[in-house]
């Protein structure tokens, strides 16, 4: 179990920036994501690909069932939540794999809980690598409480310009965790490095 005051940490900074970052996995078991990661995707793509959006109801399950071990793992980081979905997310070293502004999508009623995503970099991933960091709007996620989906307005984009101006990156180690609220503004340049960047 996290430690009490860790725990605090985690829970304030999420509030004031909607945002924190926390060790989580070692390296092997970093490695044995990979090795998965790997054996699922034996064949490169290109742009920016989730699991989620593919059509294939059993291959998805498999990787849900799979990465349990990992979601008891950030459970330590969030006292009282669930997980409800599982993917890999992987930018292919190919000049289209930028993804966005954005926030993500309305998963529960916010005004009484927020919902969080938890995004595991297995490889190092930071500006300096130029291989597609994740940046986000510090403090965005307490801007404007709207419903967030396909077909729903982005209130953000009137503003966007300076938004993107505002995004900070963040330096993420492989095995690290990025717990972010779904409401935060966030986006990512293209991987322009040699390898895959999956998370």
């Amino acid at each position: 179990m996290a430690d009490h005051h860790v725990l605090e940490e985690v829970r304030a900074s999420l509030e004031r920036v909607g945002f924190a970052v926390l060790p989580l996995l070692d390296p092997d078991e970093v490695a044995r994501l990979r090795a998965e990661f790997e054996e699922l995707h034996p064949t490169p793509g290109v742009g920016f690909e989730t699991d989620f959006e593919r059509n294939d109801r059993d291959f998805k399950h498999g990787v849900t069932s799979s990465t349990t071990w990992v979601w008891e793992r950030v459970a330590r980081h969030l006292p009282g939540y669930e997980p409800f979905m599982a993917s890999y997310l992987v930018k292919w070293p190919t000049p289209d794999s930028h993804l966005d502004l954005h926030a993500d999508w309305t998963y529960v009623d916010e005004q009484v809980q927020p919902s969080y995503a938890a995004w595991i970099p297995l490889v190092d991933t930071g500006p300096e690598l130029d291989n597609g960091p994740l940046l986000v709007v510090p403090g965005s996620h307490r801007l404007v409480q709207s419903w967030r989906g396909t077909a729903t307005p982005a209130w953000y984009e009137a503003g966007r310009e300076g938004f993107l101006a505002a995004a900070i990156p963040v330096e993420a180690p492989a095995g690290c965790v990025v717990l972010f609220d779904n409401r935060i503004l966030h986006h990512s340049p293209p991987n322009l490095g040699p390898v895959p960047r999956p998370v």
